[in-house]
């Protein structure tokens, strides 16, 4: 299980099944303000997802999904955004 934090209170947002993040299904999730810095998000689903004020700092998001996700005032300062897919349809 891992547990997805706020990056401000420490409060668990999401616990998602598996051992990592790597392809995991969130799409419509409330991630807003999520400490994902430095986290492996490659192939996962972020669609339709709250990232609002998410640290995306560093994360690994190869492949991911974001389409129509909500990511106002996310960092992602270093994040990898190769072959990302986003934008709305």
């Amino acid at each position: 299980m891992v547990d997805i934090k706020h990056k401000e209170t420490g409060e668990t947002l999401a616990s998602v099944p598996g051992e990592s993040l790597i392809g995991a299904d969130l799409r419509d999730m409330r991630l807003n303000g999520a400490d994902l810095r430095g986290m492996d998000l490659s192939d996962a689903n972020l669609e339709f997802s709250d990232l609002v004020g998410a640290d995306l700092s560093n994360a690994i998001l190869t492949g991911a999904v974001l389409l129509s996700a909500h990511l106002n005032d996310a960092l992602l300062l270093g994040a990898n955004l190769s072959r990302v897919r986003a934008g709305s349809e």
